[in-house]
């Protein structure tokens, strides 16, 4: 099989199912990353199956010289501004020590089990950690700004 920058995930995934694969270490290095950003299976490229071996041509130039480079993957990200309103507006009615717990050395806030359920029936959704609409990352940046994060100080 043969990886090149213009394949899509289809082709790359067939590529990969190959005995032998000529790929790129900067393709292969981002496959690897997106592989493990991949929310659903279907957005795996590498293959599933056990792989015996790996020949690298030019190594001395990829352990070397492109070291220095790190692999960064980007992409365009959502306009969250109205979730940290909403999430803001809860965190407000939540109740210390009963529906989240303050580690402040860590300088963290854990939601409990309680706390769960109620950003969960607020937002009406079932779960505050599905991978399409995410609201646990809101909920604990605005109980952080609201318990640990101090102004004026």
């Amino acid at each position: 099989g043969l990886v090149q920058s213009d394949d899509d995930a289809s082709a790359r995934r067939q590529a990969y199912a190959c005995d032998i694969t000529y790929v790129t270490n900067s393709e292969l290095g981002f496959d690897y990353l997106r592989d493990h950003l991949a929310l659903v299976p279907e957005e795996v490229v590498l293959t599933t199956r056990r792989l015996g071996l790996c020949v690298v041509d030019e190594a001395d130039s990829i352990l070397i010289d492109e070291a220095r480079t790190p692999l960064i993957i980007s992409g365009k990200g959502q306009d969250a501004s109205a979730k940290y309103g909403v999430a803001k507006q809860i965190a407000a009615q939540l109740v210390p020590r009963k529906h989240y717990m303050v580690a402040e050395k860590e300088q963290n806030v854990v939601l409990t089990d309680e706390g769960s359920n109620i950003c969960e029936r607020a937002l009406r959704v079932s779960t505050l950690y599905d991978p399409s609409n995410p609201w646990a990352p809101y909920i604990s940046n605005a109980l952080k700004a609201k318990e640990v994060f101090k102004r004026d100080i």
